[in-house]
């Protein structure tokens, strides 16, 4: 039976509204609760090695300051972090061990496809999961994102996803991609789903997918509120809620509900980024 999980990317996608300024403690108590919820998989942000980032964004420069945002007691949730293919070199990354990210999530544009291969490689080398993200899967053609599963047959990710980066894919696009996946992607590789709100259709689309059957165990991305870039992305909280009626999996959505006041309350948006353009 197919095993679905939510990855909250709340302190990823959502940086884009406050440019990763969400604060040290909010950072940190914001890992916190979604453990306490439950969540599956939490991605806490990029990681890169073009800037030089504060305690309070939740960019970073090294793994060990990952580690100094996530709790001793991480009980069986995930921690995963992005790369954007170009942006860091996996020489930097140390050996996993257990006490900073457990997953590395890899996007990347389709020039970057033979790159982006490398770098999953050099990371599975140092002992972490890995997710194989090409964005924007409609400017694919059927041939071309068979290519890139046939890639992903060979270096074994342990995800590969689905990313409607531009919130456009309608439930035909779902279809369409997620079939040229069940037919040709290695049943051991599960299959994610990143996806935006521009049509207002992240819900109902997660919805389908869980909905079909597949052999692939699934990964649905979300976030607080739907914090993301442009539209936001599926909310967490809609989607743990439907969850809780359509499996044995319970996740703590009184934790949920506080987590949403505590966005509402503590996450303040750059000046710059208030102003009404003129």
């Amino acid at each position: 039976m197919k095993k679905i999980r939510i990855l909250d990317c709340t302190l990823r996608d959502g940086g884009y509204i406050n440019n990763w300024k969400f604060g040290y403690e909010n950072i940190k108590d914001t890992v916190q609760r979604l453990i306490q919820a439950g969540i599956d998989i939490i991605e806490v942000g990029y990681l890169s090695s073009k800037g030089d980032f504060s305690a309070d964004e939740s960019q970073y420069s090294s793994v060990d300051a990952i580690k100094r945002i996530i709790p001793a007691d991480r009980k069986n949730t995930l921690i995963a972090v992005m790369i954007n293919c170009g942006d860091y070199d996996a020489e930097l990354l140390p050996q996993y061990d257990g006490t900073g990210p457990d997953c590395i999530r890899v996007c990347f544009h389709k020039a970057q496809a033979l790159q982006a291969v490398e770098l999953c490689r050099k990371i599975k080398e140092k002992g972490y999961k890995v997710y194989f993200q090409p964005m924007v899967a409609l400017s694919y053609s059927d041939a071309e994102y068979l290519g890139l599963i046939g890639m992903a047959n060979k270096f074994r990710p342990d995800g590969f996803y689905i990313v409607d980066s531009h919130g456009s894919m309608k439930q035909k696009d779902v279809a369409r991609f997620f079939y040229l996946i069940e037919n040709n992607l290695d049943k051991e590789i599960a299959v994610g789903f990143h996806s935006h709100n521009n049509l207002q259709l992240s819900y109902s689309n997660a919805q389908y997918l869980t909905a079909l059957h597949t052999e692939h165990n699934l990964i649905i991305d979300s976030s607080i509120m739907g914090m993301g870039r442009g539209a936001g992305n599926l909310n967490t909280e809609l989607f743990v809620e439907y969850r809780q009626h359509h499996s044995s999996y319970l996740y703590d959505y009184g934790v949920g509900l506080f987590l949403i006041g505590l966005f509402v309350r503590k996450i303040q948006m750059p000046p710059e980024l208030c102003k009404i353009p003129e």
